[in-house]
């Protein structure tokens, strides 16, 4: 299928930003060649996580030049803060023998700011809400995360440097308040661009449920008189292993059988106790 052809409305070289006409900004990665592409061009574009990562110029036969030159003006000096900057003037007429080369020169002026002010159309910022989720996976060291809430299983979050304070300590199972927005990363080659992550993050605090003083009371009893038999028993079977010793009884007559009665009467005088 082929690559759709776009129109540039505006390019900020400096900051490597370009929109497109009836769509969306984009950030142009660091090694992509933005050499020749001006206001008006038709260009084709590959995204990679919302960061243009090929762009190529198409040469493909335009509008009458006269009508683009007009609309690229007024485009412009909408975007002017009429406040603060005087108004831009109105370029001449295109004569009939103006040449493409001309009325091309023309609108890089107009764009640079030679004819009238300029002033970058402002990015419309995204409204964010912060989350509750459930960490599935996360690696500390690497400032990265994953969640169980999460639409993609294998994406991992990177976390901002400001955020990563909130995360200490944290493991699969506990939950965070997070708000996912755009965190600075680097790819494999070395390219720096924008994607998904965590930019700001607050811990949650878990409430735990209070004992009540009669369950506290319980187990503190069962445990006592548990132990309480246990050393019963014990002294019971100590008294019975004593007699036999006494006596010179061959069941007793070396440390391995002594153990083997120490344990056996042990377990039966417990038993005796609890079904008493």
């Amino acid at each position: 299928m082929p690559d759709k052809i776009l129109e540039v409305k505006w390019l900020v070289v400096d900051k490597r930003l370009i929109k497109i006409v009836d769509g969306d900004s984009y950030n142009i990665a660091e090694d992509v060649d933005i050499e020749g592409i001006d206001v008006g061009s038709l260009i084709t574009i590959e995204l990679k996580d919302s960061v243009i990562v090929k762009l190529k110029k198409e040469d493909v036969k335009g509008k009458e030049k006269k009508e683009e030159v007009k609309k690229l003006e007024k485009d412009l000096a909408d975007n002017i803060d009429k406040d603060e900057k005087p108004e831009p003037t109105e370029p001449e007429d295109c004569p009939e023998e103006e040449t493409e080369a001309q009325v091309e020169e023309r609108v890089k002026k107009f764009v640079k700011g030679e004819d009238a002010p300029y002033q970058e159309q402002p990015v419309e910022e995204a409204k964010i809400q912060p989350l509750t989720w459930t960490i599935s996976a996360i690696a500390f060291e690497k400032g990265v995360v994953k969640f169980a809430e999460q639409e993609t299983e294998k994406y991992w979050y990177p976390i901002a440097p400001e955020a990563k304070d909130a995360f200490k300590g944290l493991k699969k199972g506990d939950s965070i308040q997070i708000v996912i927005g755009k965190v600075d990363a680097e790819s494999q080659s070395g390219d720096k661009y924008q994607k998904d992550g965590v930019v700001q993050a607050k811990a949650v605090a878990i409430k735990e449920e209070p004992k009540s003083e009669e369950g506290t009371r319980k187990a503190y009893t069962n445990t006592t008189n548990d132990s309480i038999e246990r050393q019963v028993a014990l002294k019971e079977a100590g008294a019975i292993i004593r007699s036999l010793i006494d006596h010179g009884g061959e069941n007793v007559n070396s440390e391995d059988k002594i153990n083997k009665l120490l344990s056996s009467f042990t377990k039966g005088s417990l038993e005796a106790l609890r079904n008493a």
